[in-house]
């Protein structure tokens, strides 16, 4: 039965299987024949699967080693109908890139759109490893080799995750506010300028001035002594996240001011009470 039905795969890919997958395949082919004779004479498909294994590689000049192989191959077969595989690829081989390939590339657009600012390189590698994975699950079941001029890719890394970003036109670069805090509007810089500033350089010699140890390094002037009252407040989030991200070329994520639930610190400061 795995004879016959090694045979029919092998008429069915004949296009495609040459060179040493073919010598594989014709092994196999002849490995179970022995089989199948060696049952008939012991009663047991196994008992002589070994020599076997050993003759069918001789009869291809392959050793013993290769005989091993041959064995792993048998009940790859008949366990799960994989056919032998093709064989690795030399050093002076290149592997196919997988820029132009379609399929990935609409994964990784898919990935980027559905998580946006929080895009990262190990999500970005489990997204292609799974279209990996079920393409050359797919490609055992058929038999069938790697796309043609290369061979089967089964997993990337985040070094490679990191040029598709790159390839797609993203960057990784610090995280700005995606609010405007209206500090610096028109109005708000005239007035500093024109009225704040001037209007406190007036003041100044009416004020102490206070060294750390608050002793007084600079009394106020003749008249009426002022007291400067500062005001300060700093919010902590829970949601507060990373300062650097993923996103495309001359863009910014829109982060809204409020991160989840948060903390305001909130005091005024005097410069001889502090607090």
């Amino acid at each position: 039965m795995e004879r016959n039905a090694l045979q029919l795969w092998q008429k069915k890919h004949a296009k495609e299987l040459k060179g040493e997958r073919s010598k594989r395949v014709s092994a196999l082919i002849m490995l179970l024949n022995l089989d199948l004779h060696s049952a008939k004479k012991t009663g047991s498909r196994y008992g002589c699967m070994v020599h076997n294994s050993i003759c069918a590689a001789a009869a291809v000049d392959k050793s013993e080693r290769w005989a091993e192989s041959l064995r792993r191959w048998r009940r790859d077969w008949e366990e799960s109908r994989i056919a032998p595989p093709g064989p690795k690829l030399a050093r002076n081989q290149s592997w196919k890139s997988l820029y132009g390939d379609e399929g990935m590339i609409l994964a990784v657009r898919e990935y980027l759109n559905k998580q946006g600012s929080k895009a990262n390189t190990t999500g970005l590698c489990l997204a292609m490893n799974e279209v990996l994975h079920a393409r050359n699950t797919a490609q055992m079941l058929e038999g069938a080799e790697g796309a043609a001029g290369g061979t089967k890719i089964t997993s990337v890394s985040t070094r490679t995750a990191q040029r598709w970003f790159a390839q797609c036109g993203w960057i990784y670069s610090r995280n700005k506010k995606g609010y405007i805090d209206g500090h610096e509007r028109e109005d708000v810089v005239q007035y500093r300028e024109e009225v704040f500033i001037p209007r406190f350089r007036s003041i100044l010699p009416t004020l102490r001035e206070y060294d750390d140890d608050l002793e007084v390094i600079k009394p106020e002037a003749g008249g009426r002594r002022r007291v400067l009252v500062t005001h300060d407040e700093s919010t902590f989030n829970a949601n507060d996240g990373g300062t650097y991200a993923w996103k495309p070329k001359r863009t910014e994520w829109l982060r809204p001011k409020g991160r989840g639930q948060g903390l305001m610190v909130s005091g005024f400061t005097e410069w001889r009470q502090q607090w």
